[in-house]
């Protein structure tokens, strides 16, 4: 697998559980039949197109402190298809 990117998108304190959360895009080259769930960690997984993505995060399904928490990277997914919206 060859890492094409690799960005913080954001940084998070949860007050809740004391935790500080980092998160990072990285834009890889892989088969999408390669990647490996771990059991007990992940049930299910869907590959998504820039377009794909920001229709998630406006749907019903999109989970919304998530939506608020990578607004910085849904902005900047929709400037680069050009727009600022789907």
């Amino acid at each position: 697998m060859v890492c094409d990117s690799f960005e913080l998108v954001n940084r998070t304190f949860t007050e809740r559980s004391h935790s500080l959360v980092y998160s990072f895009l990285a834009i890889v080259k892989v088969d999408k039949n390669a990647v490996v769930l771990q059991d007990g960690e992940a049930t299910e997984c869907k590959w998504v197109d820039a377009v794909g993505l920001l229709e998630y995060a406006e749907s019903e399904f999109a989970i919304k402190t998530s939506v608020e928490r990578y607004k910085a990277l849904y902005d900047k997914v929709r400037q680069s298809l050009g727009n600022g919206s789907v």
